[in-house]
């Protein structure tokens, strides 16, 4: 009665396959099972959403943060352009030279279309001086009262407005 060696683990496995009794044998051979995910229990969560909760207004100071000095820096451009289109267009010889009153027409115009402001439109204040005699200097300079969007009226409410100023100098020619 010798039985071939080939068939019988063949059909040795069939049967314990079938009967479901193989793992019990592969653990007894020191075979583990791969460790399961551990199932996230309603406390991991809840503790997930207090810790969101805590570095949420973090997060959103800062993402406000970079938003206000962008428009700070942006207004801080735009004086700064309007006072030397407002002081090129002053020195440049034309007959008859434009008047103060014009180039603060001039700065205002390119203020008006330009500037953020996200309150009430606060008009900008520009100085014009000069004699309009070659060889001379215009000075022109525009001072404007920043009011943020949120952090910048939280800041306005404790510090004040943030004041931007501009100066341009140019010889008449």
């Amino acid at each position: 009665m010798h039985m071939d060696p080939h068939t019988e683990p063949r059909v040795h496995h069939v049967a314990h396959a079938e009967c479901g009794t193989q793992m019990m044998l592969a653990h007894a051979n020191g075979y583990r099972d791969p460790p399961r995910p551990a199932r996230q229990s309603t406390q991991g969560r809840g503790t997930a959403l207090i810790e969101f909760s805590l570095v949420l207004p973090i997060l959103l100071t800062i993402m406000f943060g970079i938003i206000e000095f962008g428009a700070i820096y942006y207004n801080k451009a735009i004086i700064t352009n309007a006072s030397r289109e407002a002081a090129r267009a002053g020195i440049a010889y034309t007959i008859p030279r434009k008047t103060s009153t014009e180039i603060q027409a001039i700065a205002a115009l390119f203020c008006g279309n330009n500037l953020i402001s996200f309150s009430s439109a606060v008009s900008p204040m520009i100085t014009v001086t000069g004699t309009g005699v070659t060889g001379t200097s215009l000075v022109v300079q525009i001072s404007y009262d920043y009011h943020g969007l949120l952090l910048g009226a939280v800041i306005s409410a404790i510090t004040g407005s943030v004041p931007l100023v501009a100066t341009t100098t140019m010889l008449y020619e």
